[in-house]
């Protein structure tokens, strides 16, 4: 996936929950030990639209039944709270 189809995969999944401020790499490619089948790992923060979404959210290209390639994408990411 390149970087407009990994925003536009996130944004699909967040569904207006609330809205993406910061996206880093993260896992094998943060402590550089990716290879060439390693899959990408991000963490992002984003601003909830309400507080009945979960403070956590965790979407992901691969399949729960099987382990992750080199095209999928796990993405953790967490809220940010303005009072």
């Amino acid at each position: 996936m390149n970087k407009k189809q990994i925003l536009d995969f996130i944004n699909k999944n967040l569904n207006n929950k609330g809205n993406l401020i910061y996206l880093i790499k993260g896992g094998s490619f943060l402590y550089g030990t990716n290879t060439p089948n390693s899959d990408t790992d991000l963490f992002g923060i984003f601003i909830k639209n309400n507080n009945n979404i979960k403070d956590e959210l965790f979407i992901s290209t691969g399949s729960d039944n099987t382990k992750n390639t080199k095209d999928d994408i796990d993405i953790f990411f967490s809220w940010l709270y303005f009072k």
